[in-house]
């Protein structure tokens, strides 16, 4: 719930952000591009687009702590992300710009 709330603010921050410096034009595509950004991060970093040999290999050698470390990683850059592509919408669907 931490990091949503912090995922929230972060978006919200760059929204207010983008509208001050670029006009509220810019505002759903720079927050979805940075959410976007995170959605690749959260790709890479769960491992999903490797090939079964690799994914075996890299299980076999990764303890406990490292997964535990690695989800938790996900975790946090998936709850930062996530509200940026929220506000992205809510600016190009609901206020039109």
């Amino acid at each position: 719930m931490k990091n949503l709330l912090m995922g929230l603010i972060f978006a919200l921050s760059i929204a207010l952000m983008t509208a001050i410096v670029f006009g509220t034009e810019y505002i759903a595509t720079i927050t979805g591009g940075i959410g976007l950004l995170f959605g690749v991060a959260v790709i890479a970093l769960s491992r999903a687009v490797v090939n079964g040999d690799r994914t075996h290999a890299n299980y076999a050698t990764e303890n406990k702590k490292d997964r535990d470390e690695r989800l938790r990683t996900i975790r946090i850059t998936l709850f930062v992300g996530l509200p940026c592509i929220l506000i992205a919408l809510i600016f190009k669907y609901l206020f039109l710009f």
